[in-house]
């Protein structure tokens, strides 16, 4: 539960980060673009918002990459970090780099995935079988396994 907490605050961060960088950037092309200031102002006010901008890079880079020691496996983490690698960062090659790890980890979970499912509608139907075969109880016994089979096979889809 700890860790749960402390990689939420993390993300928190780290997003909070990433969307100071975003926004550092509205902020460098609205008065970059605006027709009222005198050039030099423009040019001022171009640079500070630059450096706003390079500070708030260096602090949502900081909280990725911490994250990233801690949890490299995290595909929810993968997926935000290879956005900020494209959208403020720039490097689509990175960006890459981290969709496809975090696609073969959704792989790899999805397969352990099935593979607990059989395991456990294995375990269900030898429930089944050792539990009494006359008549009615067999027919109960038969219904919840069809019931488990069938919540086993959507489990995945609803709780994730």
């Amino acid at each position: 539960a700890i860790n749960l907490m402390e990689f939420d605050s993390g993300m928190q961060q780290a997003r909070s980060a990433h969307m100071q960088c975003l926004a550092e950037l509205r902020r460098f092309w609205s008065g970059a673009s605006s027709k009222r200031a005198s050039e030099k102002s423009v040019l001022q006010s171009s640079i500070d918002r630059l450096v706003d901008f390079n500070h708030a890079v260096a602090r949502a880079n900081t909280e990725y990459q911490a994250l990233m020691e801690k949890y490299p496996q995290s595909v929810q983490l993968l997926c935000t970090y290879s956005t900020f690698c494209d959208t403020v960062l720039n490097d689509p090659s990175r960006a890459n780099e981290l969709r496809k790890k975090a696609a073969a980890l959704r792989e790899d979970e999805e397969e352990e995935d099935i593979v607990n499912d059989d395991v456990k509608q294995a375990a269900l139907e030898r429930r089944s079988e050792r539990s009494g075969t006359s008549g009615n109880d067999s027919d109960v016994d038969d219904g919840r396994v069809k019931i488990q089979k069938q919540f086993s096979s959507w489990s995945g889809a609803i709780f994730g």
